[in-house]
């Protein structure tokens, strides 16, 4: 269950952070499908998974969000990855579905507020 707790976390403050970033003009990521899907080239993802915790594995945090289902990959596939169309390209790229990571954290958010009180 810690280790949950912790991928959970891991990936949460890892959008944030990608989030952020773009929100100060950094080109760190890109929507597709109308706003739905949050699109981070995985060289971005690992550096910022790093930044946020310096000794996380940033493979196997990828590889567990993956497993965890907050990433949005092709079907079959074992791939952390997927094909987007972004500036009329095919570019492969790690999907994060923009609802589902604003349930992990509210639900996150909300355990943390259970413990403070």
């Amino acid at each position: 269950m810690l280790k949950l707790v912790y991928y959970a976390g891991l990936f949460v403050d890892a959008m944030d952070m990608i989030l952020l970033m773009q929100s100060t003009g950094k080109k760190v990521c890109t929507e597709t499908c109308d706003g739905r899907l949050i699109n981070i080239k995985p060289g971005n993802f690992k550096f910022v998974i790093n930044r946020v915790d310096p000794d996380a594995d940033a493979v196997e945090a990828l590889n567990r969000f993956r497993r965890l289902g907050f990433l949005v990959t092709e079907k079959g596939g074992g791939r952390n990855t997927n094909v987007q169309k972004i500036n009329q390209k095919p570019t492969r790229v790690i999907s994060v579905n923009r609802l589902l990571y604003e349930a992990v954290k509210a639900d996150i958010n909300s355990e943390m507020l259970l413990k403070k009180e």
